[in-house]
C-alpha cells in the first residue's frame, strides 16, 4: 500500500509541477533566469491529411533516436488503458516513442477499456481497474 501512495504522489507531484510551469522560473546557480526547455516535437501542419497517422514513416523504430538524451537507460512504468497501449495504432504509444527517441525502457501495463474507478466488482470497473491491477502488479 506505500508503495502505491508513493506512486500516487509521484505523478501528483508531476502534475502540479508541469502544470506551473516550473521551467519558466528556474534560475541558475548565479539567479539569472534560464530558459525552459525546448521541444524537440514539433507538428508539420503542412501534413495534417495528407498522410495515413498509421504509416510505417511515424512508427517508432523511424524514429530517430537521441544520443544525448538524459533519459538514456532509465526505465518507466506505464498504466493505463488503450491510449496506452495504443490501440488505434497497431500497439504503438507515447510511451513506445518515448522509448525509441531517448533509449529509456519503457514498460506497458495497458488494458483496454479499463478505468480508474474501482467499484469493488469483477467487472471493468472492478479487477480491471487501474488502481486493483496496480496493487497486483509485481513491477511496483
Amino acid at each position: 500500500m506505500k508503495t502505491i501512495s508513493k506512486v500516487i504522489t509521484l505523478i501528483t507531484l508531476a502534475t502540479i509541477i508541469s502544470s506551473l510551469g516550473i521551467f519558466s522560473g528556474c534560475k541558475k546557480e548565479d539567479d539569472s533566469k534560464i530558459d525552459p526547455p525546448t521541444p524537440i516535437y514539433t507538428i508539420d501542419e503542412s501534413i495534417i491529411g495528407t498522410i495515413d497517422p498509421n504509416d510505417n514513416s511515424f512508427k517508432p523504430e523511424a524514429v530517430m533516436k537521441r544520443n544525448d538524451s538524459p533519459l538514456n537507460g532509465m526505465t518507466f512504468y506505464w498504466l493505463g488503458s488503450s491510449v496506452t497501449y495504443g490501440s488505434a495504432a497497431g500497439g504503438n504509444s507515447m510511451a513506445d516513442y518515448l522509448s525509441a527517441l531517448t533509449g529509456c525502457v519503457c514498460k506497458k501495463e495497458a488494458v483496454s477499456g479499463t478505468t480508474i474507478f474501482d467499484d469493488g466488482k469483477t467487472a471493468d470497473t472492478g479487477e480491471k481497474s487501474y488502481t486493483r491491477r496496480l496493487k497486483k502488479h509485481d513491477r511496483f
